[in-house]
């Protein structure tokens, strides 16, 4: 995987690169350019970012955030998308004492297709916040929102997802979900999602549950002879991986699916 430590990087035209990039906290900007296909890696990124994808051009992002139990991360990334390009970012977090992230897509060209997903794995006494605008400028967009939560001991997760749909954005397709498993008493999860719609032919809808691991399913583990700690671990992972399973780059889903592994031991 190559490294690019550039202020901007630029990616002219109908360019093609297989493999993904591995961005560092250097770059401020990335510029995808009309009919390219360019894939990219955030390893533990602080900072603002802006990810502009051209027409008719694909780029998926996968920001993993993997930091030591005393260190605050902050990560601000706008995405400005054009007619018919299809962007797919996911987000990966675990550790840290505190994680604030801002997420900010302006749909400005006809036809975009748009797909976020965020898993953050919280123990200990961490905090964890997530603020997302959706912003629709024009008509004919489709756009998703998935993101989850699993919250052990006293950690804390935050979730603040705005869709907003311009008067002249018809035909906007929206959906926003922010599921949260809460594994202790003490654990919290917040989730607010909101709508913002200012045009009469859209189809917008969001969704958001916070839960416990479900008492039937662990009887049922643990009649069929599963340990109560392996049972516990089965549907964790089974929530978790509802994510992870939508990455589309092999080697950085499989390396995600490591970490998660690691984290289950902890929880």
């Amino acid at each position: 995987m190559a490294t690019l430590s550039k202020t901007i990087l630029t990616f002219e035209p109908g360019v093609m690169i297989n493999t993904p990039i591995q961005v560092t906290s250097e770059t401020t900007q990335i510029q995808v350019g009309k009919g390219a296909h360019v894939d990219f890696e955030l390893l533990n990124y602080q900072g603002s970012l802006l990810v502009e994808v051209g027409d008719n051009a694909r780029c998926t992002l996968l920001s993993n955030t993997h930091c030591g139990p005393q260190t605050h991360h902050a990560e601000t990334i706008r995405i400005i998308t054009h007619t018919h390009s299809h962007f797919q970012g996911f987000w990966f977090s675990e550790g840290g004492a505190e994680t604030q992230r801002t997420l900010t897509v302006d749909v400005q060209g006809e036809h975009a297709l748009i797909k976020l997903n965020g898993l953050a794995i919280l123990n200990t006494t961490q905090t964890h916040t997530t603020h997302t605008f959706m912003n629709h400028h024009v008509p004919n967009c489709e756009t998703h929102q998935f993101f989850k939560h699993i919250v052990a001991n006293e950690a804390q997760c935050e979730f603040n997802g705005l869709v907003y749909v311009n008067e002249i954005a018809q035909k906007t397709d929206s959906y926003q979900a922010n599921h949260n498993l809460v594994l202790s008493d003490n654990a919290r999860a917040i989730s607010r999602p909101q709508l913002k719609i200012f045009a009469d032919d859209v189809k917008c809808s969001h969704g958001a549950t916070v839960g416990q691991l479900d008492e039937e399913q662990l009887f049922y583990l643990k009649t069929r002879g599963l340990p109560l700690a392996q049972a516990r671990s089965i549907l964790i992972s089974g929530f978790a991986e509802e994510i992870i399973d939508r990455i589309p780059l092999e080697g950085l889903r499989k390396n995600i699916f490591l970490q998660l592994k690691k984290q289950l031991e902890t929880l």
